[in-house]
């Protein structure tokens, strides 16, 4: 899994966040499924990624991010 962020840009577009479940798959298509948030599927109808955009920062509080239930100390988190 991997979480990507996009600050704004200045073509006036907001800032997006990007949950990827299955970095390796295919994408196939999208579709949106609320308001500025879009799942993308694989070719066999797998959700391989969630999508919050225009202004993600205004849905979601991105100034903290907690993983529960997984046993990861900073020495073994990897960012790329």
């Amino acid at each position: 899994m991997k979480i990507n962020y996009t600050e704004p840009s200045g073509d006036g577009s907001g800032d997006a966040l990007t949950i990827i479940l299955d970095p390796g798959a295919a994408y196939d298509e999208s579709e949106e499924i609320a308001k500025g948030v879009h799942a993308h599927y694989d070719y066999d109808g797998n959700v391989i990624a969630i999508e919050l955009y225009e202004d993600a920062s205004k849905k979601v509080d991105l100034s903290r991010l907690d993983i529960a239930g997984l046993n990861l100390s900073a020495r073994e988190a990897h960012f790329a």
